[in-house]
């Protein structure tokens, strides 16, 4: 298959270590996994383990066939945890079994509007909270905004199950958001692709509670690849200039949050496209917000953040006559 590696055994034991491999092999033969899709270098899964509902595992791979990120629902959160093991050797010896995501689109394709209508009702009398994915499809030409986003990603923390390693369901639901907003950017949507990462930023960085609870890392891959979405629309959208202005807000308030929290790295993505993407006018309305922020100070690592801000603070000041 096109742009996906050939895994071999010793590949899949140096991603996810000799334990996770052995037992990776054992859901594979116990019949653990469904679902099984692939939509370009993306690969999901759903893996029967210990808890009742089967953990979501999604692997993405990048043009060089190199694996860029592995996230699965399980309370491990590392990215080489045993159902990721069993995704990767499932693909190994039966590629085949990964359905296309593209079967899905021509079976859609197939049906007429009344059909189509039907089958929306009826997926929305299962789940009623699934009618809110009907306010982030596009209508006309006006962009979307990020609320409804921001609503679907809150929904996933309010009905987060109360167990240990929850942050990892929370991720999965939130992945599928994210995709979302991928799928907005490969269709040359850079405007609403921008107001769905913004709108999932804004939910998590409301959830601060959740995120010092999520000791298995579960929702930084989330933030950091909403961050590289954001930089990825940036490129897109050079006009006009107030188009750019609440990705960067976005950006910042990721960056700030980072540094009021004492600097775990979650941010780092969004610093380096602040500092490596901005134009000087960009910077010029990036100034009053590092003003503000110096003169009222949050967080407990507040020496931390001034420095930091001070040295954004100066070096966009130099750039931004």
């Amino acid at each position: 298959m096109p742009d996906l590696p050939r895994l071999t055994d010793r590949k899949i034991k140096s991603l996810v270590g000799e334990r996770s491999f052995t037992l990776g092999q054992d859901y594979l033969a116990d019949g653990a996994l469904t679902h099984l899709r692939r939509a370009g270098r993306l690969l999901t899964a759903c893996v029967q383990g210990t808890a009742a509902k089967p953990y979501k595992v999604s692997l993405r791979f990048d043009a060089d066939g190199a694996l860029a990120a592995a996230d699965c629902a399980c309370p491990v959160g590392s990215g080489a945890c045993k159902h990721v093991a069993a995704v990767l050797l499932a693909f190994m010896r039966t590629p085949d079994a990964f359905v296309p995501a593209d079967s899905l689109d021509a079976k859609l394709n197939k049906l007429d509007k009344p059909h189509l209508v039907a089958l929306l009702k009826q997926i929305f009398r299962r789940d009623p909270d699934l009618e809110t994915l009907l306010d982030t499809l596009p209508h006309g030409k006006k962009p979307l905004a990020p609320e409804p986003f921001a609503a679907q990603a809150d929904h996933a923390f309010d009905n987060a199950p109360d167990d240990w390693g929850y942050t990892g369901e929370i991720a999965a639901r939130l992945r599928a958001i994210v995709e979302s907003a991928d799928d907005f950017l490969a269709a040359a949507q850079p405007a609403n692709a921008a107001a769905a990462y913004r709108g999932i930023l804004q939910s998590v960085l409301a959830h601060e509670y959740v995120l010092n609870d999520d000791e298995p890392g579960h929702l930084f891959p989330i933030v950091q690849d909403c961050c590289t979405g954001l930089g990825k629309c940036l490129a897109s959208i050079t006009t006009p200039a107030g188009a750019r202005e609440p990705i960067l807000h976005a950006l910042f308030n990721v960056t700030l949050f980072d540094l009021e929290s004492g600097g775990t790295g979650l941010s780092d993505d969004a610093v380096t496209i602040l500092y490596d993407q901005t134009t000087p006018q960009d910077r010029r309305a990036i100034v009053p917000w590092i003003r503000t922020a110096l003169k009222h100070p949050g967080g407990y690592a507040r020496d931390y953040a001034r420095e930091a801000l001070t040295d954004m603070l100066e070096e966009f000041d130099r750039t931004a006559p």
